[in-house]
């Protein structure tokens, strides 16, 4: 009798995440979470074919001996985004672009600095040497059989290309993508720097993989018309698990304790989030004489920077705004408990995590009014419309003005579930492949 296949978790883009937001942050729980369930589920970096052994370490996000670190790097992010911003509006041109916001599989800034410097320095080390929670022994090999599972649930298309996914796939592994959405492609004027790429690496490499999990039902129908559209021969296998919400703060935060009234808003700060609306938004409830601050969590992109310094630089907005960059674990659950509601204003989003991470802390949710936000949330957010300033200004308006009423909200019957509830059903769907 043939021994059972094995299930691998590819963390290769996530590994070199210093405070994991976003998908670095699902990556985490995921390896985490079924390892604790299963020790033969191993989280794996993959490179050229060939699988290293990977493990997060399980203890809270900036550790003392990280903080100078984590510094250095947010420093290098700004004088990147400056200085490419800088050379592109200088010499405007595709290639000169494309060059500064090309992910690791195709040639450009970071393709150099990755092969150039992170992956020799991996190798000669045998050390995760840029991620603060990899733990520090070496990255051993692995071999993959035939009937193994390799599950993707990271920036995949940052990584990956479609010879090394197809290499794989020849030596009768099964391929399992976690989409988390399509928003590049049904969305790209979101996604200026890798629209292109993105779509070019999803229309090769889809039909490589023998089952597509997606993050929401709407996600999955927005997969399920892509691949119809784009004529795939075979039935593609469609499941739907959905994320967790609690945090690892067991760590203690290092943001001060205060009792003033602030909406939180969480999330990378580009356009497809809609702070602009948030700001616009804010200035009419304070000229109505409401008084409140806004707190933003996430991490700035290249388009709003010039946004968020003008923000910032404002007299007008002191005391009023903190953009706060990107937290861990321990500070972000605080500022969740902390805050008067949850202001999420996306044009579009694969499932909308802030959601139900401000349902687990207790707190109201202000949210536009898009299909995801309804399934995601329910009946018990606070919708608005992502398009009408006054829409939002009205419903901050009302929110601070009845704020006993709208604390009210049952927030206890929605079910929120657990990173560990997720990753025992993602671990049945998985071993159903095997």
């Amino acid at each position: 009798m043939s021994n059972p296949g094995k299930i691998y978790i590819d963390c290769t883009f996530s590994a070199s995440v210093v405070i994991p937001r976003g998908i670095p942050r699902v990556v985490k729980k995921f390896a985490i979470g079924m390892r604790r369930l299963d020790e033969d589920i191993k989280s794996v970096i993959v490179e050229n074919g060939q699988l290293f052994e990977f493990q997060f370490s399980e203890c809270s996000q900036n550790k003392v001996e990280n903080k100078h670190s984590v510094q250095l790097i947010n420093y290098l992010r700004r004088l990147y985004s400056t200085g490419s911003s800088f050379i592109c509006a200088v010499i405007p041109l595709p290639s000169i672009y494309r060059f500064f916001h090309n992910g690791k599989s195709d040639p450009g800034f970071t393709w150099l600095v990755y092969h150039l410097f992170i992956r020799p320095i991996r190798k000669l080390k045998g050390l995760n040497l840029f991620c603060s929670h990899g733990d520090s022994g070496d990255l051993f090999s692995l071999d993959v059989a035939r009937g193994d599972v390799i599950f993707f649930p990271d920036a995949i298309w940052e990584c990956h290309s479609f010879n090394s996914l197809n290499e794989l796939k020849h030596k009768g592994v099964k391929l399992v993508w976690y989409c988390h959405d399509l928003i590049p492609i049904t969305h790209p004027h979101f996604c200026r720097s890798n629209a292109v790429q993105f779509k070019s690496w999803v229309d090769k490499c889809l039909p490589l993989f023998d089952h597509i999990i997606t993050n929401s039902f709407f996600t999955k129908k927005i997969v399920s018309e892509y691949c119809e559209l784009m004529g795939f021969n075979k039935e593609v296998k469609l499941d739907v698990v959905h994320l967790g919400a609690d945090f690892d703060d067991g760590g203690l935060s290092g943001l001060p304790h205060t009792s003033a009234d602030y909406f939180l808003t969480v999330g990378a700060i580009d356009s497809r989030k809609n702070h602009q609306l948030i700001l616009d938004a804010a200035r009419l409830a304070w000229d109505a004489g409401c008084q409140f601050k806004l707190v933003w969590v996430g991490k700035v992109s290249l388009e709003m920077q010039s946004f968020i310094d003008s923000v910032v630089n404002d007299k007008h907005y002191t005391g009023l705004i903190s953009v706060l960059g990107e937290v861990s674990d321990a500070d972000l659950s605080q500022l969740y408990r902390n805050a008067s509601a949850l202001i999420f204003a996306s044009w579009i989003e694969g499932f909308g995590l802030p959601l139900i991470e401000a349902y687990h802390s207790n707190i109201p949710v202000l949210a536009s009014d898009i299909e995801i936000h309804r399934e995601v949330a329910g009946n018990f957010a606070y919708f608005f419309d992502p398009s009408s300033v006054l829409s939002l200004a009205r419903l901050i308006n009302d929110f601070i003005n009845n704020i006993e009423q709208y604390q009210k909200t049952e927030s206890n019957s929605i079910a929120v579930p657990t990173w560990d509830e997720v990753c025992n059903e993602l671990s049945s769907v998985l071993k159903g492949d095997l």
